[in-house]
């Protein structure tokens, strides 16, 4: 449990610890003392293994849930939860003239998120480039989800491993929700408390699996 805590401290503070201004991908892109600009969505896919897919293996560790899969299904979780986060926070970072986005992504949709921070609501073409980003990048998200679900169906993975899977739920039901906006990260519905969470945690844990629709 200690390796993956020291993970998990050790990627926060290679986020927190540095000015992010990326190198190559965009001229005149503002300079972020608190949030880590992502080069590639690979960048952004390791951070959210290191950080929230570390909390997880720490907790399966912490029940002394000793199994492989288990592991690896947390790390794919914790890697979709990572990027998922990172979609939902969109809205927060751009009040604040912060790009969460890996850049990659953003330059293949011709978006220079310069732009983002003087976006004005009634610019469409903009919102469209930004929803093609979002769409891309949630698409890793689900990669990952897909790949834990098929290692749970596949695995013997102890039941006790549901609980700390638990974690991904939010998530999981944030993408749903992300697609049927059609990835317009600004609707309205997503900006809202999901009321219905609590309920669909508890019968989650019923059903003892965090896959189980």
């Amino acid at each position: 449990m200690r390796a993956f805590l020291l993970r998990l401290v050790e990627s926060r503070m290679e986020v927190n610890s540095k000015s992010s201004t990326p190198t190559s991908n965009f001229s005149n892109y503002p300079s972020f003392s608190c949030l880590k600009v992502f080069e590639t969505i690979e960048a952004l896919e390791k951070y959210s293994k290191e950080s929230a897919g570390s909390l997880l293996c720490a907790q399966l560790a912490s029940l002394d849930v000793g199994n492989v899969a288990a592991d690896h299904v947390a790390t794919h979780l914790g890697a979709a939860v990572g990027i998922t986060t990172a979609l939902r926070s969109i809205p927060h970072h751009l009040s604040h003239a912060r790009v969460p986005l890996p850049l990659d992504v953003c330059k293949q949709h011709e978006l220079n998120p310069v732009h983002l921070l003087r976006m004005k609501p009634t610019d469409e073409e903009l919102l469209k480039k930004l929803s093609a980003v979002v769409y891309d990048t949630a698409a890793r998200a689900h990669q990952h989800y897909a790949s834990a679900r098929a290692l749970v169906e596949k695995s013997d993975i102890p039941t006790l491993a549901n609980s700390v899977f638990l974690y991904a739920y939010p998530s999981i039901r944030f993408l749903h929700a992300l697609e049927k906006e059609q990835f317009h990260i600004f609707a309205q519905s997503l900006q809202r408390k999901d009321w219905k969470l609590p309920i669909q945690l508890w019968l989650k844990s019923k059903r003892k699996s965090v896959f189980v629709e």
